[in-house]
């Protein structure tokens, strides 16, 4: 460390000093080199083209794999929905879609989300079962979810399967009732 100084008054005694001081701190001179070259190590380092890893993600799991199937293949209502389209077809004149819309109960979507949201209380509670246990994102938890999450489609389908057949037979006692009157 060093100081410089300026100077004070020429004569001799006791005026005062005026001037700028500068004081300059340096660390130990091995902490400072240490520091330089880590500096042009990392300058070197930047200089050089990286490639980043490909983004992976895990493969589904069996009962995630069986979900999938499941929900694209269960066909929950398809009978009641045929046997519906069925008992249209029978008719004298076809009924269009259109038709049985008017038919349909408007209150439908309540009944499906009321069990929407049933199912998604019991998955919370099993969940709640499951950190409990100190099993929470396990296996048996993982089917436990997977068996109630099918059980509420199930129930989803159902309920819209027994509207549209409802609607179906409105319908079709509708257009009967229409031919009978002429």
């Amino acid at each position: 460390m060093g100081i410089f100084g300026g100077g004070g008054s020429g004569g001799g005694g006791g005026g005062s000093s005026s001037g700028t001081q500068v004081q300059i701190a340096r660390e130990a001179p091995e902490v400072e080199s240490r520091k330089l070259a880590l500096y042009d190590e990392a300058a070197k380092l930047a200089q050089q083209p990286i490639t980043l890893p490909q983004y992976q993600v895990a493969a589904p799991t069996q009962l995630q794999q069986n979900a999938f199937q499941n929900a694209g293949t269960t066909g929950v209502g398809q009978g009641a929905v045929n046997q519906g389209i069925a008992s249209l077809q029978a008719g004298a004149a076809p009924i269009g879609a259109a038709d049985i819309s008017r038919y349909f109960n408007p209150y439908q979507s309540y009944v499906t989300d009321e069990i929407s949201r049933q199912g998604q209380m019991l998955q919370n509670q099993l969940a709640g079962q499951a950190v409990q246990a100190g099993a929470f994102g396990g296996g048996r938890e993982g089917v436990q979810q997977a068996e109630l999450q099918r059980a509420t489609q199930q129930n989803i389908g159902q309920a819209q399967a027994q509207g549209f057949q409802s609607a179906a037979q409105i319908a079709q006692q509708q257009q009967q009732a229409q031919m009978a009157g002429g």
